[in-house]
């Protein structure tokens, strides 16, 4: 019980999700019958997972990072997080500091390392997904601040929908 008490209260990091809801437009187009084509395969069915990769595409989410900044962020920038309480990493940088007395320095990057460090983590906090029998997407984030779950997803949904109106 003292172990589950400890684990919860100093070690598990709390994470939250938020999910914002977009409608894919159908659209009738007559140039290409895609069902002859790929048989056993609805066009509703790959339009909706041409545009789930869309959203979750590296470009889409490099835009995402640095519009948001999120490169500053230690939750998506490697370079910049400090390891978790009580890991073998802080445990080290703990025992570091204390012989030698120096605090942990953050390592110098320019900003386009710092947004193509943090577009990986980026990548991985965002879940996009198809509503059974709907042309409706879910774009799910999770991260640390459900807040910043909050905003990251909006504004994702935001550079999707630019992207389409750019498109047309």
């Amino acid at each position: 019980f003292a172990l589950a008490t400890f684990y919860i209260r100093e070690v598990a990091v709390p994470r939250y999700a938020a999910t914002t809801r977009l409608v894919i437009e159908a659209q009738d187009r007559n140039v290409v019958d895609i069902e002859s084509v790929v048989s056993g395969m609805s066009t509703s069915t790959t339009s909706i997972n041409t545009e789930l990769s869309i959203i979750t595409s590296r470009g889409m989410i490099e835009k995402l990072v640095r519009d948001l900044e999120l490169y500053k962020d230690p939750e998506f920038n490697n370079a910049i997080a400090q390891p978790p309480r009580y890991s073998r990493g802080w445990i080290r940088q703990q025992i570091r500091s204390l012989i030698t007395g120096e605090t942990p320095q953050v390592p110098d990057q320019t900003v386009e390392e710092a947004v193509q460090s943090s577009i990986g983590r980026t990548a991985r906090a965002v879940r996009a997904t198809s509503v059974s029998s709907t042309l409706l997407i879910d774009i799910t984030v999770t991260t640390e601040n459900r807040r910043k779950s909050a905003v990251i997803a909006n504004r994702l949904a935001e550079h999707y929908i630019d992207a389409q109106v750019e498109n047309k």
